[in-house]
């Protein structure tokens, strides 16, 4: 409810929650008190809105793609200058889209300047 404060035993569960997150460490905790990570709740904070404008803006299927390519980022997994590198085929299954529907996506964030596109020879 709007307005109400909430009781110990809430603070406590959400306190538990945003530790136990797999993808943003947001809190720790040790002997019964908690350590805010406020660089990683505003992070995430950014990452949430900016998924919802591109939700409103493209779709959900694009916020879902967007998504996956920063997960990798959330977890680590990124490559000199925070940029990870797929293939639309690795993207598509990711995501769980087909590939002739992933592409027309990724172009779409593509120029509006969401992604950026890296050819590599092969």
């Amino acid at each position: 409810e709007c307005g109400r404060k909430p009781d110990a035993a809430t603070v406590s569960k959400y306190l538990d929650t945003m530790c136990e997150d797999p993808v943003v460490k947001m809190a720790s905790a040790l002997n019964g008190k908690y350590m805010l990570n406020l660089q990683e709740m505003g992070n995430a904070i950014k990452q949430m809105t900016l998924e919802s404008v591109i939700k409103f803006k493209f779709g959900e299927l694009s916020a879902r793609l967007y998504r996956m390519l920063l997960r990798g980022h959330a977890r680590g997994e990124c490559v000199a200058h925070g940029m990870r590198k797929y293939e639309v085929k690795q993207l598509a299954d990711m995501a769980v889209l087909p590939d002739g529907e992933t592409r027309p996506l990724l172009m779409r964030l593509l120029q509006a300047e969401y992604v950026l596109l890296q050819e590599v020879a092969r």
